[in-house]
């Protein structure tokens, strides 16, 4: 049991649900405690990120020589993924409510 509280897992699961209790059973006073809420999460993203590193590894000079062929890939890339990804609600209820038109349609003779 002493190993299974020592794991981030559990503890950030336990916090979350005692988030949940607290808004349910107090609203006011959860409303209250977003600020503390914020300032937690963003403590743990600094942290993460003074722990990880990310773009450690990343040669700028390679952007100022005009050597940029692989972000300008990527950046379109990403791009047409948040384009699809913003459309997507939008064709999965479409497609759904046509299954359900035709599920619910008269039959033919």
């Amino acid at each position: 049991m002493k190993r299974l509280a020592k794991n981030l897992t559990v503890q950030v699961l336990f916090a979350v649900t005692c988030s949940v209790l607290l808004g349910l059973l107090d609203p006011e006073l959860g409303k209250a405690m977003k600020p503390v809420g914020g300032t937690f999460a963003l403590a743990i993203g600094l942290a993460v990120v003074n722990i990880t590193k990310p773009g450690a590894g990343l040669d700028i000079s390679r952007l100022a020589e005009g050597d940029i062929l692989q972000i300008v890939f990527f950046a379109v890339l990403f791009g047409f993924a948040a384009a699809w990804a913003r459309d997507a609600p939008a064709r999965t209820t479409a497609r759904a409510s046509s299954r359900a038109g035709r599920r619910h349609a008269a039959p033919r003779n």
